[in-house]
């Protein structure tokens, strides 16, 4: 959850940077919308209106890990997204680990009948943190500045990197605080591709010259943190108990399930249907039925 909210603390202080990895560009004013979708149990990451003349949406997800989930929710989001706005929609998937990137995300996702024209077509932008230039995002804006050392092209003497983008940070960026406020992400962000007793021996000295107790940004860092985290516990606290009663019912009602049929099971993440699953469980005579696909 600390990477999800750094990132999203990046997104929220440095608009312009993130909108410079998107193709279109702005010409008019930029916010951050509401991205609750409540009405269907969903929530996206970062969602901004961009009023141009013809306004449109900019929806970004930000990807730390491998969730198979993230192919089918991108269509789902800008679809909704869409329909809840009435304008059109640009979804960007920025993957920031190797670990994120899945078979199905591709930048395409395509609907379709064997033998019939897709029914279904979205195009997206995908952008692996990991293909774009570590001395570009060093040197570049302070938005996308601390993904610099998650691209493979950094140089192979890390602390090197690392230390010059230190060194621009202090004596560059204007608002000390907000220098803070990067350092920390920097920091967080290092985590996902190294070693963190490395990183932390090579963040202390740097860490060590910014006062980060009157940064706004880090706080919100660490508030976000706490208030994800404790969200997704509650969220993994219900679908452990769904699991753990629809598998006892299970097999009471159709006897052991087979290591296919558990793991199939077991997979399953969306609270959604585990519900359904759970209110099911009475109308069917196998775990075959009961897993099985509803129209």
């Amino acid at each position: 959850m600390k990477y999800d909210a750094s990132m999203k603390v990046l997104v929220e202080t440095h608009l312009d940077d993130w909108l410079a990895l998107v193709p279109r560009k702005p010409t008019g004013p930029v916010r951050i919308i509401d991205a609750d979708l409540a009405t269907v149990t969903a929530d996206a990451d970062k969602v901004l209106l961009i009023e141009d003349p013809v306004p449109w949406i900019l929806h970004l997800e930000l990807q730390s890990k491998r969730d198979p989930s993230l192919e089918w929710r991108v269509p789902w989001y800008n679809s909704l997204l869409e329909y809840k706005h009435k304008c059109l929609v640009h979804s960007l998937v920025v993957l920031l680990t190797k670990e994120a990137q899945t078979p199905g995300l591709t930048g395409e996702w395509v609907r379709g009948f064997p033998g019939e024209p897709a029914y279904r077509y979205l195009r997206y932008q995908l952008v692996r943190a990991w293909e774009l230039h570590a001395e570009e995002l060093a040197k570049g804006g302070w938005g996308t500045f601390p993904l610099a050392p998650l691209c493979d092209d950094a140089p192979p003497i890390l602390p090197d990197l690392v230390e010059r983008m230190m060194h621009r940070l202090v004596s560059e960026h204007p608002d000390r605080t907000e220098a803070g406020t990067l350092a920390v992400a920097t920091d967080i962000l290092l985590g996902l591709r190294y070693d963190r007793e490395m990183t932390k021996l090579m963040m202390e000295k740097v860490m060590n010259s910014l006062d980060l107790s009157h940064s706004h940004g880090y706080q919100l860092i660490l508030e976000k943190g706490k208030a994800e985290g404790k969200a997704a516990g509650k969220a993994e606290g219900r679908l452990e108990t769904l699991h753990t009663t629809i598998l006892r019912l299970g097999k009471k009602k159709f006897g052991e399930p087979s290591a296919e049929v558990l793991k199939e099971f077991m997979g399953i993440s969306d609270e959604r249907r585990l519900t359904e699953l759970s209110e099911r469980i009475l109308d069917v005579e196998t775990w075959k039925e009961l897993l099985a696909p509803q129209d």
